[in-house]
C-alpha cells in the first residue's frame, strides 16, 4: 500500500486511482483480523470498488467498517503513511527478518517496498521514491529499567507503576542485545508454570494498556522465543 501511495503522490494525487485489492492483500498472508485492526487503528481506509469495464477512473461505494465484501479496496490514510514509512526502517534488521517488537499497527506480512535498488538511467522505480521519502535513521525502542518506561522514537509506550516481573525481563533482554529481530525467552523456568504459556501471557501483557499504542509485540511461533 505504502508503494501505491507514491504512484499517486507521482501522479494525481488521489490514494484511491491506485487502492489495493483485497484479494491481493489476503495473498500476502493478511487475515480479516488484520484488516479489522488496521481499521480501527486508523491506519487504513476500505470501499468496495463499483468500476465497470468503460468507466474512466475507479469508482466506490462506501461499506461497513469491519466489513469488506469481495471487491473491497484499501488505501493508507495519512496516519497510515507516516507509520508504514517508520516501520520500513525498523521491521527488518539488515537480514530480511521482521523485528519481534515492529510498529503495533503493523502486521508481519510480505516485504516492505524499500529495499529495491535505484536504477543508473531512466525512471525512478516507485520502491526507489518511496525509499528516498524516509527517515535515514534506524529507529529502535528504548527501554530504561530505572524508570521501567518503554519508550519509541522519544514517544513513552509502556510505563509501569507496578513491579512486572515478567515484562520487565523481556524487555531487559531486548534491550541488552540491542532490540534484535528475535530473542529467546528469557524467563527463567518455574516448576509449577507452563513456560510456553507464560511467554504467550506475557507477550499479551506487553501490548496492553500502552500509553501510546505504537508497538506490537508478537511470538515467533514455537512458545519458545
Amino acid at each position: 500500500m505504502l508503494e501505491a501511495v507514491a504512484y499517486a503522490e507521482q501522479t494525481s494525487g488521489d490514494y484511491w486511482e491506485f487502492a489495493v485489492e483485497l484479494d491481493r492483500l489476503i495473498s500476502y498472508g493478511l487475515t480479516l483480523n488484520d484488516f479489522r485492526w488496521l481499521v480501527r487503528s486508523h491506519y487504513v481506509e476500505h470501499q468496495c470498488e463499483i468500476t465497470l469495464e468503460r468507466d474512466d477512473g475507479r469508482a466506490f461505494r462506501p461499506t461497513g467498517d469491519l466489513t469488506f465484501p469481495e471487491r473491497t479496496c484499501f488505501v493508507l490514510t495519512k496516519l497510515g503513511v507516516e507509520f508504514a514509512r517508520q516501520y520500513c526502517m525498523i521491521a527488518t534488521n539488515g537480514n530480511g527478518h521482521a523485528n519481534d517488537a515492529t510498529p503495533r499497527n503493523a502486521p508481519p506480512y510480505g516485504a516492505t517496498p524499500c529495499c529495491a535498488e535505484k536504477r543508473e538511467t531512466g525512471p525512478q522505480p516507485m520502491s526507489s521514491v518511496v525509499d528516498d521519502a524516509m527517515p535515514k535513521t534506524i529507529l529502535i525502542p528504548t527501554w530504561d529499567p530505572q524508570r521501567r518506561q518503554l519508550r519509541f522514537n522519544g514517544v513513552a509506550v509502556k510505563e509501569f507503576r507496578w513491579t512486572a516481573h515478567n515484562q520487565e525481563a523481556v524487555l531487559s533482554a531486548f534491550q541488552e542485545e540491542d532490540w534484535p529481530a528475535r530473542i529467546d525467552d528469557p524467563l527463567p523456568p518455574h516448576a509449577e508454570q507452563d513456560s510456553k504459556r507464560r511467554l504467550s501471557d506475557t507477550i499479551k501483557c506487553l501490548n496492553r494498556k500502552q500509553v501510546n499504542p505504537i508497538l506490537h509485540f508478537r511470538g515467533d511461533g514455537t512458545g519458545e522465543g
